[in-house]
C-alpha cells in the first residue's frame, strides 16, 4: 500500500528551493528530494513544475489570509511570507 503524500512537505519543500535557487534553479528532482518523494509523484499529482508552483504559491497565500505582514529584520523569512 502507497504511503500517503505530504502536500504540506511537498510546498514547503517547493517554496524553499524557489527561494534559494530561483525558479530555473528549483528544479523537481531537488524539490522531490528535499521532500521525501519520488520525482514522478510530483509529475503524477501536479502534472508540470509550474502547476507544482502554483499550487504551492496558493497555499502559501491561504495560510496567509488575514495574517497581519510585518517585516521581521530577516529578508528570506520576510519574502517567503510575502510570496
Amino acid at each position: 500500500m502507497a504511503r500517503p503524500i505530504d502536500d504540506g512537505k511537498i510546498f514547503a519543500a517547493t517554496v524553499d528551493a524557489l527561494l534559494a535557487h530561483g525558479y530555473a534553479g528549483a528544479t523537481t528532482k531537488t524539490i522531490a528530494h528535499a521532500a521525501g518523494v519520488n520525482e514522478v509523484t510530483l509529475f503524477r499529482k501536479y502534472g508540470s513544475k509550474a502547476q507544482l508552483v502554483t499550487a504551492a504559491l496558493l497555499h502559501e497565500r491561504a495560510q496567509m489570509v488575514g495574517q497581519e505582514i510585518a517585516f521581521s529584520g530577516d529578508l528570506r523569512a520576510g519574502t517567503k511570507r510575502i510570496v
